[in-house]
């Protein structure tokens, strides 16, 4: 029998040689080493599921908040644009009243300008006519000129002439010093203890005027009569009575003589 061996064959059956240098697994750590990376990816995976869950959810709110911000811009410039619109009525109205003020200044600058005159032409008239009539005369201006400077005027004029009537009545009920003094002692007003009611009921009316003393220990008063006394020479002085605690301390005349 012949038997062919052939090269190849025996190349192939043959075992390979064994590399001393080449590293082994085992397959038990293997395994624990697999199912250490399938615990970590696994984990991973549910870590960046979260924060993609928590980004959609952040998201969302800075959407929301951002379509808060924006409807409050909207309702923001809808409110300036109506506050434009305000200010411009405003400034409108504004340029109204100023013209209107400077017509009412300048007519009433006409109405000051004419009631000057108008008074002007009363208080050279109420020198020649009586007071009663003066007095009259400012009444109406006043009721056509009511406020003012000129209507200040007008009422200080209306005082005048009516404090003069009242001196004119005054002088018809003048007597000298001496006439006054005999009639206080005939009526025994120095010892009476309601001064200025005898004073009063005596004289006929009641003291033009009074003045108070500084004491705080005493009750001061000097009660004051205009033109009750008529002068020698000619003209007339006031009566001047002094009281404490309402008893007369001195009867005299003023100082001042008016003619």
């Amino acid at each position: 029998a012949i038997f062919f061996v052939s090269c190849q064959d025996e190349e192939s059956t043959a075992p390979k040689p064994v590399n001393p240098n080449a590293q082994t697994v085992l397959k038990s750590e293997y395994r624990t080493l697999l199912a250490k990376y399938v615990a970590e990816s696994a984990d991973f995976n549910e870590t960046l599921k979260n924060l993609s869950a928590k980004a959609l959810v952040g998201a969302e709110s800075m959407q929301a908040t951002i379509k808060v911000l924006q409807d409050d811009i909207t309702l923001k410039q809808a409110e300036v644009s109506s506050l434009k619109d305000s200010l411009a009525e405003t400034q409108t109205k504004l340029e109204d009243c100023k013209e209107i003020g400077t017509a009412l200044r300048a007519e009433l600058k006409g109405a000051k300008s004419l009631g000057a005159a108008e008074y002007a032409d009363i208080f050279e008239r109420s020198g020649n006519i009586s007071h009663e009539d003066a007095i009259r005369l400012f009444e109406v201006f006043l009721e056509k000129h009511p406020t003012g400077s000129i209507s200040q005027k007008a009422q200080s004029r209306i005082y005048h002439h009516k404090r003069h009537m009242v001196i004119a009545k005054n002088r018809t009920h003048a007597r000298p010093m001496r006439i006054w003094q005999s009639r206080f002692q005939a009526a025994r007003l120095s010892s009476s203890t309601q001064a200025r009611s005898a004073l009063e009921s005596l004289i006929g009316r009641k003291p033009d005027s009074a003045k108070r003393g500084s004491s705080s220990e005493f009750k001061e008063v000097t009660y004051f009569w205009r033109d009750y006394v008529s002068d020698l020479a000619g003209g007339y002085r006031d009566l001047v009575i002094e009281t404490v605690d309402d008893k007369i301390t001195k009867v005299h005349s003023g100082e001042t003589l008016n003619k």
